[in-house]
């Protein structure tokens, strides 16, 4: 039994990773296109949303396999790209505020990604802990 919750857990892991590795290729190559058309700062929010849309469908898809029916449910979209919009502010402020500063604009997105999903990481923590600091004891 625990050898299949492992297989479940690892496939399920190998999905979301693959999802989110795809999603950040979309992310980084809509940018550079939008970047011909906006300001980098919007070019960082329609890219940012181009692969959280992209993440939506394939999260419902191939990793939690919903239904074409349920995953087309416009409450279902909305709460999933809230659930990024922290991440997503981060990500274009960071875009907004250093992009007179540094050259390669596609690097402040990297880094925009990169802060953003880790401070998601810690806003998803104390929503569901209260705690800002890991404590083994939390589950």
């Amino acid at each position: 039994m625990i050898a299949t919750l492992k297989k479940i857990i690892s496939t399920k892991l190998s999905i979301f990773v693959i999802i989110g590795v795809f999603g950040l290729i979309i992310n980084l190559s809509s940018f550079v296109i939008y970047l011909e058309f906006f300001s980098p700062a919007f070019s960082s929010f329609l890219a940012f949303s181009t692969a959280v849309v992209f993440n939506y469908f394939c999260h419902g898809k191939f990793l939690w396999r919903f239904h074409k029916s349920q995953i087309l449910k416009y409450q279902r979209f909305l709460k999933f790209y809230f659930g990024y919009s922290f991440s997503m502010i981060i990500n274009v402020s960071i875009v907004y505020f250093f992009q007179s500063y540094v050259e390669n604009i596609v690097l402040l997105q990297v880094s925009g990604i990169i802060i953003g999903s880790l401070l998601n990481f810690f806003v998803s923590r104390f929503s569901y802990t209260g705690k800002l600091k890991y404590d083994e004891n939390t589950k």
